[in-house]
């Protein structure tokens, strides 16, 4: 039996990914018109940018909080994105956050103190992909949380251009 024939029922097709953004009501509606960067915020874990997750429960809890926060109604957006697309983009890589993983505690802490790369002149990444830190500085993560993070205009077109709705 060649090995080919037991793969090849089960082949990859690169699919397109869902990614979820949880938010109010009324920013849902912008978002859908098109992703604005100066609305973004600075100290989030990977700094500026317009962030996401797979975790559809994720988006809906964070959209929770955010609303409960400035007294509007809850939304989740989703985005069904190419991943050719996003293989595109400039991007950085955790796979995990163990306290003893250096790099991704140092880029959250960096970010979150003064949102900063320190990248030099190649600015920041496109999109930066990894867990969610529940505090820099006793290095807890968010368990089964993830976070996609969109940083330059080129990484907001990819979401621009995907298919999204309103949940």
């Amino acid at each position: 039996m060649k090995l080919a024939s037991v793969f090849s029922s089960n082949s990859w097709n690169n699919p397109d990914i869902t990614l979820y953004h949880g938010t109010t009501a009324q920013s849902a509606d912008s978002i859908l018109d098109r992703i604005v960067a100066p609305e973004l915020k600075d100290s989030s874990d990977f700094g500026r940018g317009f962030y996401t997750t797979t975790n559809l429960v994720q988006a809906q809890s964070f959209a929770s909080r955010r609303a409960r926060h400035r007294q509007k109604n809850a939304a989740v957006v989703k985005f069904v994105v190419s991943r050719d697309e996003l293989s595109r983009l400039e991007s950085l890589w955790f796979v995990r956050a163990a306290s003893d993983t250096e790099d991704f505690w140092n880029l959250v802490r960096a970010c979150v103190e003064g949102g900063e790369s320190n990248r030099g002149a190649t600015g920041w990444y496109d999109l930066v992909v990894g867990p969610v830190s529940g505090g820099y500085r006793n290095r807890r993560v968010w368990e089964n949380y993830d976070q996609i993070s969109f940083h330059t205009p080129k990484a907001f077109l990819v979401l621009d251009n995907s298919k999204k709705v309103r949940l």
